[in-house]
């Protein structure tokens, strides 16, 4: 199951909420995309991705002016799905394939 929220980031709360109803629906893994155009958004969603409270893999990223860097950091703290794009992005944030591999091979 996946969630989008275009213009802010869920509370710690909220996020947690939303997991716990995708597993309740049965799902294997849960994707969350969100504004991250704070240092906190970006905060929350690397909490939220580290948290040993969510009960399911978590593919999390972020959109906006730190959604570059928050797929970055996200891949790192352990985002099971990192999406990139092949040829031109159609999402802010979204990464070229080969500086996201590049990136994750370092």
């Amino acid at each position: 199951l996946s969630f989008h929220d275009f213009k802010s980031t869920p509370s710690p709360r909220g996020l947690l909420a939303k997991a716990a109803l995708a597993k309740v629906q049965g799902a294997d893994i849960f994707k969350i995309a969100t504004r991250t155009d704070t240092p906190a958004q970006l905060a929350r969603l690397i909490d939220f991705v580290t948290d040993k409270d969510v009960d399911l893999p978590v593919s999390a990223m972020g959109i906006g002016r730190l959604g570059a860097i928050s797929r970055l950091l996200l891949a790192r703290c352990g985002s099971v799905l990192n999406y990139a794009a092949l040829h031109r992005s159609q999402v802010e944030g979204q990464l070229p394939i080969d500086l996201l591999r590049s990136a994750l091979r370092r």
